[in-house]
């Protein structure tokens, strides 16, 4: 008996180690796995809907714009709107932003998309009519770099150089409470 289980247990490890020589053989040549996050993100950004071009504003993470390209901008202070697909009050809030954003061409006005499904970032935003500029914040690298709290809507104020001068996590309800706070925000700065 033990000599048939020797030989049950060879044809098992055969039969495996052909099978994993079969897998390997199989698998195209042209295959890198060692830029998946990448590809991951490229792929995300090619079913996003075409969307509004991002303002080249400086942050001091790199971003891909929401379903646009971005275009050259002078540096000015920009006022940030993170949000989320699936944040109830950042649906109530966008269309503010926007309307704070036509009022005040004296900053950039942008949004970060803090998700990982851009595609549901730009239906959101087709399907309020909002034109706002926004970009694809797949990993969270805007909140983390500038140390928001992990809450959506979140609104920063940046210099010319990136740098934040400050945040609020609030939702507006109108145009001139936004324009209230931005400016608190630009007080207290000043005074710094």
């Amino acid at each position: 008996m033990s000599m048939r289980n020797t030989l049950i247990a060879s044809i098992t490890a055969f039969v495996v180690i052909l099978g994993l020589l079969i897998l390997l053989i199989a698998r195209p040549a042209s295959e890198d796995h060692s830029n998946t996050n990448a590809t991951a993100e490229q792929a995300q950004t090619e079913d996003v809907e075409k969307r509004p071009d991002c303002p080249d504003v400086t942050f001091d993470v790199e971003l891909d714009c929401l379903g646009g390209q971005k275009i050259p901008a002078k540096q000015q202070l920009t006022v940030v709107n993170v949000w989320a697909w699936w944040c109830g009050p950042c649906r109530e809030e966008l269309p503010v932003v926007e309307e704070f954003a036509k009022a005040h061409p004296e900053y950039h006005v942008v949004g970060v998309h803090a998700d990982q499904n851009s595609a549901n970032g730009a239906s959101m935003l087709n399907e309020l009519g909002v034109d706002l500029p926004s970009f694809a914040d797949t990993e969270g690298k805007f909140g983390a770099w500038y140390a928001l709290p992990n809450v959506v809507p979140t609104t920063v104020l940046l210099d010319e150089k990136g740098n934040m001068i400050g945040q609020k996590t609030q939702v507006f309800h109108s145009a001139e409470e936004m324009d209230a706070a931005i400016t608190a925000l630009k007080k207290v700065a000043s005074q710094q």
